[in-house]
């Protein structure tokens, strides 16, 4: 870091010009320093950028392992895909935590991830734990969410094929 000279000869802590690691200079002599002048919350938003195109990559492998039948939630004949979803609700010394898993259909995921995300963003992080949990757990369910996007909706495979799904009519 380079810095301007006062006019009684001192360094007056002015930056000119970032070096490679940045170094910030306190009043009272201490050093604070951040790797190539980056604040904390980059490598965090870098992190959580990282597992979502990873988990987005194996959404579009089609390795989640979708099945056909009935839908553990609505009952209804679909493409399934197996999921579980978190949420927790923090409470300052306490926790309450819920996991729904199960095979679901996409339009039940869909339903079940943005209801979880919304507990999670709203209520989850209010704890000492809980500031760990609700992050950990978003994620999780994100990871869940993108693997399902390529699930067929309830109702496609009628229209894909032109058959409904179920035994053939009695003759």
């Amino acid at each position: 870091m380079f810095s301007r000279e006062s006019e009684n000869g001192r360094p007056n802590h002015q930056v000119i010009a970032p070096s490679v690691c940045s170094q910030v200079r306190w009043p009272a002599g201490g050093r604070l320093r951040y790797a190539f002048g980056m604040s904390p919350i980059i490598p965090i938003a870098a992190l959580a950028v990282v597992v979502f195109a990873l988990a987005w990559i194996v959404a579009q492998g089609g390795r989640a392992g979708y099945v056909r039948g009935a839908c553990q939630v609505c009952q209804r004949n679909a493409q399934l895909s197996p999921v579980t979803f978190r949420y927790n609700i923090g409470m300052l010394v306490a926790r309450r935590y819920v996991t729904l898993k199960g095979q679901m259909c996409k339009s039940c995921i869909h339903r079940t991830y943005w209801k979880y995300a919304g507990i999670n963003a709203t209520v989850g992080w209010l704890g000492y734990i809980s500031l760990f949990c609700a992050p950990a757990f978003l994620m999780m369910n994100t990871y869940y969410y993108l693997r399902s996007a390529m699930l067929l909706p309830f109702g496609a495979a009628v229209a894909q094929t032109g058959f409904v799904d179920g035994p053939p009519p009695i003759a």
